[in-house]
């Protein structure tokens, strides 16, 4: 758990701060594919336990050939088990972590395997102006602000904040985890043996699963060597120059940075436009990917 350093600020958790909020998803491209499904699933839990200051939205970004289900299943049970762990525990820290790990769980009985599939799941629990984000895998939260400081034009210049944290399997705490599990981490190798991509999770004596990320939900192979469900938990206090929050996949953060992003999407405040923000932010990942690779991420 870390914190932030908007102590000054003070929480007020009462008064509903989110005035609009908007989805867009759109299905990847895999050459030879025209059966391809988007395994990206979208969260949206506004005005938990009918409270108007309290509500949750996050994103699943399914993977292996059950990836969809897996997100969908994520999407469906996390906001019901939350809701009822906030109840009987009082504390929403405690409640996100046991309901992360609960659905994991819970996947262990459902009608489609997930031995080689899972879901990366990143979320943000909104209470009146204290937000908790509860993380796991690679899919992002980030916080966009108005600068304090002017330009010299008088053009408000802009500040990102991550609220999450990327779980990838070369993070040094994640590192040891998983080798102390068992697990091995290099990346694909090509016909001379040489490194290509990202590095990813593979059981000590052969060459599955191949996972990117060392956190996430169903995968349970991975879990056999300390990749884990668990959310990891991060607590901010909204200021005053906070703009709006955006949640993504890695299909939105693959080709662009968080400020990259940001500039794209501020223009719309203005118009308080979330939903031709959310729509033109996946366009233009489409676009980047098209540029750089064969395949477009969900």
């Amino acid at each position: 758990s870390q914190e932030n350093d908007n102590k000054q600020y003070s929480i007020n958790e009462d008064v509903n701060i989110v005035t609009k909020f908007a989805f867009a998803t759109r299905v990847g491209y895999i050459p030879n594919n025209p059966y391809k499904v988007n395994q990206d699933s979208y969260l949206l839990a506004p005005n938990i336990m009918k409270l108007p200051a309290f509500h949750y939205f996050g994103v699943c970004d399914g993977h292996g050939q059950n990836g969809k289900e897996v997100s969908e299943y994520v999407k469906q049970r996390l906001p019901v088990l939350i809701e009822s762990y906030i109840k009987s525990h009082g504390n929403e820290k405690e409640a996100l972590t046991e309901a992360f790990v609960t659905v994991n769980t819970e996947l262990d009985y459902v009608p489609f395997d997930c031995q080689f599939s899972g879901t990366t799941c990143c979320t943000v629990l909104f209470k009146g102006n204290r937000l908790i984000s509860a993380n796991s895998g690679d899919s992002r939260a980030i916080v966009v602000r108005n600068s304090p400081t002017q330009s010299t034009k008088g053009v408000t210049s802009i500040q990102v904040e991550q609220l999450t944290r990327d779980h990838k399997p070369d993070e040094q705490d994640e590192y040891a985890r998983i080798i102390a599990e068992g697990g091995r981490i290099e990346a694909f190798k090509d016909l001379n043996g040489e490194p290509m991509g990202p590095v990813r999770v593979w059981i000590q004596n052969e060459d599955v699963p191949g996972l990117a990320m060392s956190r996430s939900l169903g995968d349970k192979v991975a879990q056999s060597v300390g990749v884990i469900p668990n959310p990891e938990i991060l607590d901010y206090t909204l200021t005053p120059n906070d703009q709006f929050i955006l949640i993504a996949s890695d299909g939105v953060w693959e080709f662009m940075s968080n400020v990259d992003v940001a500039r794209l999407v501020y223009p719309y405040i203005d118009k308080n436009a979330p939903e031709a923000a959310a729509n033109m932010l996946v366009k233009e990942a489409t676009k980047r990917w098209k540029k750089e690779e064969e395949v477009i991420d969900d």
